[in-house]
């Protein structure tokens, strides 16, 4: 990884269900290599069902989310997040700051990708984290 990139850590956010028959939403940064894994594994669980998903390869996924493996983190950041519900993944979405557009806006604005969620009260939730990691960027 090249200087000035990294992979930024914000605390765990969390989050009141909107209904009353739900439980808390947890919005948390991936921080470890089992996190990881659950973050591809969301993916899977929540689209398993779909016949009209076509499943990437786990291990492609891994080494395109892996600084060292994907050449873009050479210019540029990633934040990954979980949303869950009593410890169980309902939710994903990642934040990243591409240096190479650093003069397309003045100032670095993260883009999302890998978003999937299981409601949408998760999605919003997911958006606040995504805040969260900007202010902290």
């Amino acid at each position: 990884m090249s200087p000035g990139c990294r992979v930024a850590s914000p605390p765990a956010i969390r989050v009141n269900a909107i209904r009353a028959d739900s439980m808390a939403l947890s919005i948390r940064p991936v921080r470890s290599k089992a996190d990881k894994k659950k973050f591809v594994d969301v993916a899977f669980r929540l689209n398993g069902a779909n016949p009209h998903w076509v499943p990437p390869l786990k291990a492609e996924v891994m080494e395109l989310l892996t600084p060292g493996k994907n050449p873009w983190f050479e210019h540029g950041e990633a934040q990954l997040f979980l949303a869950e519900r009593a410890g169980k993944p309902v939710g994903r979405i990642s934040a990243h700051i591409d240096r190479l557009m650093l003069g397309m806006p003045p100032d670095p604005l993260p883009f999302a990708t890998m978003g999937e969620v299981a409601s949408s009260g998760v999605r919003s939730a997911a958006s606040i984290g995504l805040s969260s990691w900007r202010q902290d960027a």
